[in-house]
């Protein structure tokens, strides 16, 4: 018998447990911050590719477990960074992909789904989506990144961006920091930046440099509700330093990555004689 899916296993958990179900969550974590611990989009079809992130497909469930799971998770001091928010519908093209809904539809079924968590400071991030909403990218959405989050849900932590990399549409970084945005995901080439920056620049832009300065002070108070700053005080000094479990895998990976070059030029001709 194959397992039950993901809302069948809600049902079973009576909702006292939940929360104990979770904390475990923030211990085991050590950092303050993750991005993904369990998402808020619903399932549209049994097909999705990611409803194994995702709870279910009734808003109302969704809206209750990720409530009482984010909660717990930074209840131990680990910011959790729900995703995707929002009209993530499916996986399949999901980059640029224009969802259309009216508001009714939207506020009763997606955004129900994502408020309970992000309403009330009940987690301080989150993960925007790659889809349009309508013709607009998720992340350059005043409508929602502003005006439904911060002002309607009283949000005021950090809002990422999924990844930009490789992404013409996903490009419109001053357009997305002024909708809301805080942080840019998946940015090696510190692409957002430098556009932001070129934009203050070059337009003389006060406003910009306003959005840049909340989008910084939004991402502090995240920091600050985490266990970033235990011990912390005015005379603290941060030093960096590599435990050695990490000097432990970096040797394993090495002899690891070492071993399969030496192996497989060998291999190769076996592979190649043994298909003739």
């Amino acid at each position: 018998m194959p397992p039950p899916n993901t809302p069948v296993r809600l049902l079973e958990i009576p909702p006292r447990l939940h929360p104990k179900q979770e904390k475990p969550q923030g211990r085991e974590k050590k950092r303050h911050s993750r991005q993904g611990p369990g998402g808020g989009n619903l399932h549209r079809t049994p097909f999705g590719g990611r409803n194994g992130e995702y709870f279910s497909e009734d808003a109302i469930l969704t809206n209750l477990y990720t409530t009482t799971e984010l909660t717990a998770v930074q209840s131990r001091g680990v910011t959790p960074g729900i995703k995707h928010v929002a009209g993530n519908d499916q996986e399949f093209h999901r980059e640029g992909l224009a969802v259309f809904f009216n508001e009714q539809a939207f506020r009763e079924q997606t955004l129900r789904a994502f408020e309970g968590a992000l309403s009330n400071e009940n987690t301080m991030a989150l993960m925007q989506s790659f889809n349009r909403l309508g013709l607009v990218w998720s992340s350059s959405s005043k409508a929602l990144c502003t005006q439904v989050l911060r002002k309607e849900w009283g949000f005021n932590g950090q809002q990422e961006t999924d990844g930009v990399a490789g992404g013409a549409y996903k490009s419109h970084f001053a357009t997305s920091l002024s909708a809301g945005t805080t942080t840019y995901c998946i940015d090696p080439t510190g692409s957002a930046a430098s556009a932001i920056v070129e934009e203050i620049r070059g337009n003389d832009d006060g406003n910009m440099l306003l959005n840049l300065r909340d989008a910084v002070k939004r991402y502090h108070y995240m920091l600050s509700r985490t266990n970033l700053i235990n011990g912390l005080s005015m005379d603290a000094a941060v030093e960096s330093i590599m435990p050695w479990w990490q000097i432990a895998l970096y040797a394993i990976c090495t002899a690891d990555g070492g071993q399969l070059v030496h192996d497989v030029p060998r291999q190769a001709p076996q592979r190649r004689k043994s298909l003739r």
